[in-house]
């Protein structure tokens, strides 16, 4: 098994795929939909850059799904971004003991982008493992966007 090998990819997303929570479309919500997600993974972290088709416009809540064929279980980064405010953590199976992560180490925002530094861990390092982003609003009616779906995963790094 290989560990935290050095790899990048960048994925891109459908515009105007932003939903509500009966899975109407809310092509007016373009701070929730993304547009890509840019993954740069070294030695000491993985890279999340999360894209959206504008910049916020309100409170956001960012989620990565992570999962190992390695572990028997998952990892779940979660972050508030707010006006001039951002919140997160990582959690084994979205436990309460929890890895803060914060400004500017592990978390900073530009615009549209968020950029999310995760340390590597079991599931974070292994190669592959299998990854889902979401982006939703954190107040009012849920409007989000995943990649690749809802419920679908990704491979890191990606297949031949």
């Amino acid at each position: 098994m290989t560990h935290a090998s050095v790899a990048s990819v960048t994925v891109s997303d459908p515009r105007g795929d932003a939903v509500d929570a009966d899975g109407n479309p809310r092509r007016g919500r373009r701070d929730v939909d993304i547009v890509h997600v840019g993954i740069d993974r070294n030695a000491n972290g993985t890279l999340f850059q999360i894209t959206t088709a504008a910049a916020p416009r309100g409170p956001l809540r960012y989620e990565i799904f992570a999962q190992s064929p390695d572990v028997d279980g998952y990892d779940v980064v979660s972050v508030t971004r707010k006006p001039g405010e951002l919140s997160g953590y990582l959690a084994f199976e979205n436990s309460p003991a929890r890895q803060a992560l914060t400004e500017p180490q592990s978390l900073s925002d530009k615009g549209p982008t968020l950029a999310i530094n995760v340390p590597v861990d079991p599931i974070f390092g292994a190669t592959p493992f299998q990854w889902r982003v979401s982006v939703a609003t954190a107040s009012g009616g849920g409007i989000s966007d995943a990649l690749p779906s809802r419920s679908g995963l990704r491979s890191f790094p990606p297949r031949s």
